[in-house]
């Protein structure tokens, strides 16, 4: 499970997220201060989260506005994301950087957050956006087939800050099981 949480405040007040009542882990974040609605935008994990429909909850040490999207992942490794980038916007659209995957057939999952609570973003081919909504959104590409630098790119309407995170695929044996037949 991957959530993106986003704020436009002076300081960053997210103090944790839950899914079924369990935290999720932060590993990557990004502040864009350039403007007058500061942006901070952080992703979050869930290794092997609770199955069925469940609430994810987002705490804050301040009333604040706030918003999120998320996305869940089948045939994911049990394990941290191997890898994350984050960017700030330069200015003018698209926004362009780099993630470098560690694995072969990893997946990318790549979140944006706005400046206000009406931008609209554009993926970029070979990408799939699952949801834009309140000024943010949260895309997936892959399986990336060899492993190393996958160049990202998203359009936006706003000053943005964007973090990607790779994914690494369920490991599958190297060698083909063997069986045994016994007769009897």
């Amino acid at each position: 499970l991957i959530v993106l949480t986003k704020t436009n405040n002076t300081s960053e007040p997210i103090t944790g997220v839950t899914y079924a009542g369990e935290s999720l882990t932060s590993f990557a974040s990004q502040n864009n201060s350039a403007y007058s609605n500061n942006i901070y935008a952080r992703m979050w994990y869930k290794v092997a989260p609770a199955t069925g429909a469940n609430n994810i909850v987002v705490s804050a040490s301040a009333s604040i506005g706030m918003s999120m999207v998320a996305v869940s992942l089948t045939g994911a490794n049990q394990s941290a994301p191997e890898a994350s980038a984050t960017v700030v916007e330069s200015g003018a659209s698209p926004l362009d950087y780099n993630i470098t995957t560690v694995t072969n057939n990893a997946w990318i999952v790549d979140g944006y957050g706005g400046n206000t609570g009406t931008d609209n973003f554009t993926p970029n081919s070979g990408q799939t956006e699952r949801q834009d909504i309140g000024g943010q959104a949260i895309n997936t590409e892959g399986p990336i087939t060899s492993a190393g630098s996958t160049a990202i790119s998203e359009s936006y309407a706003s000053e943005v800050v964007g973090i990607a995170a790779s994914i690494a695929p369920v490991s599958l044996p190297t060698a083909e099981p063997t069986m045994q037949v016994i007769w009897w």
